[in-house]
């Protein structure tokens, strides 16, 4: 006797390898490698890595002593946790660590931490030597009530004697060392924007402020911004005081337009764990993308992209913890339809235009990828909530993200080529 029970299954999986079957030659060949990782080439893998490496990533160096708040400005920037953070950082140089946002294998943002400042002496040097060629911000973290500075700001000065133009931000933390008693909250409306003026700010800890202000009067292109940012069993609401105004520093004042569309997507991300977790991986692979495309030869990149979609599919797969079916793909096939093959093939036409037609590419290849990721975010989240995306709500979805992808790629390029000339 055959079980009830059984037999949706069967039929399930047999109504998916019928629908698999049905797709043109190119879905089922995409399918493969989607469903079987192990399909891709170690010569693809190297491929892959060799344009992670070539991606302009910026690198935001962290200056503090010991305890400052630099893993706390981390997290929350990047939305991870301190022990995931503590685990991601890795030796550099003799005298820093690096962490490497979301991972080192599809790296979008570089945190340079220089350890133990204040506890030994510290020559900027050999960072330098490593990193000066790549985009720079300098971060220089203060606890509010701590004067003695002397170590950071003699490695600030070292540096700027070098990069006088790299712009400096200066944050000042854990204000709630300064707050007169437990039952002291934080200030709302947060008051620390422009001045120092707000009677409500405690004497103590705007004298404070004031005085590591003075160190860097007539300096050019600092910034100053304050947070407070603890854990929720700490007790002070909200847990990341502040961290808004730190994201309107960077964007207004410390990043070039391409880093700023970077910080612009990943703040915009911050809707729920999985948007957190996957966005910056759908970015990196954009930027990869992109790259790619940059190969003037018509046809010859396709496989590369074709690769770097594979893996960001089996990535946002993997974040929202849903399994990759033959069904799935092909629904996902179906919404995509055959326009995505005559825009593929499109695209490496205009390679043929000298110049335009390699940046064109390029751009529409890196948007179609950012697009493609959320509209894959959106499946999988739908999924999740027992619904089905609609094909007009993916045309919509696909359209709107495609002019933002659009918008990022080419800010990208933009920077890249005017730091080549």
């Amino acid at each position: 006797m055959t079980n009830a029970d059984d037999e949706p299954k069967e039929t399930n999986a047999a109504q998916a390898e019928s629908w698999y079957q049905k797709l043109p030659g190119f879905w089922q060949d995409l399918a493969r490698q989607v469903l079987s990782p192990s399909v891709e080439s170690e010569e693809n893998e190297q491929i892959l890595h060799d344009l992670n490496q070539k991606l302009p990533i910026p690198v935001i160096w962290l200056l503090g002593k010991t305890q400052s708040g630099k893993s706390s400005i981390i997290s929350a920037l990047t939305g991870r946790e301190d022990a995931e953070i503590g685990q991601g950082f890795k030796a550099c140089t003799r005298t820093a660590q690096l962490y490497e946002f979301p991972s080192s294998q599809d790296c979008l943002l570089k945190f340079l931490d220089t350890r133990g400042l204040g506890e030994v002496a510290y020559n900027p040097a050999e960072d330098l030597l490593q990193f000066q060629e790549q985009a720079h911000i300098l971060m220089v973290v203060l606890r509010a009530m701590d004067h003695n500075q002397d170590e950071v700001l003699t490695a600030l000065r070292e540096i700027r004697k070098i990069h006088s133009q790299w712009p400096v931000v200066v944050v000042q933390t854990t204000l709630h060392e300064a707050y007169p008693d437990a039952d002291f909250e934080h200030l709302q409306p947060y008051p620390f924007n422009d001045v120092l003026d707000n009677p409500l700010i405690p004497d103590d800890l705007c004298r404070s402020l004031q005085m590591q202000r003075k160190w860097f009067e007539g300096q050019d292109g600092i910034s100053f911004v304050v947070v407070d940012l603890t854990h929720e069993e700490e007790n002070y609401y909200p847990a990341n005081y502040g961290a808004e105004a730190l994201w309107d520093v960077l964007l207004d004042d410390a990043l070039p337009q391409g880093m700023q569309n970077i910080f612009h997507l990943l703040r915009d991300a911050r809707k729920n764990q999985y948007a957190t977790t996957a966005h910056p991986h759908i970015i990196s692979y954009a930027l990869m993308t992109a790259a790619a495309e940059a190969v003037p030869i018509p046809m010859i990149s396709v496989p590369v992209v074709l690769s770097i979609q594979t893996k960001m599919f089996q990535s946002l797969a993997s974040i929202y913890e849903q399994e990759f079916t033959y069904e799935r793909f092909a629904e996902i096939a179906a919404l995509l339809g055959s326009s995505y093959l005559l825009r593929l093939g499109g695209r490496q036409l205009l390679k043929l235009i000298p110049i335009y037609g390699q940046a064109v590419t390029a751009v529409y290849s890196g948007a179609t990828t950012y697009a493609l990721g959320h509209m894959l975010c959106q499946y999988f989240e739908d999924l999740s909530q027992g619904k089905v995306m609609s094909q007009a709500e993916f045309e919509q979805k696909f359209a709107n993200d495609l002019e933002r992808g659009k918008q990022f790629i080419k800010d990208m390029w933009k920077q890249d080529q005017e730091k080549k000339k």
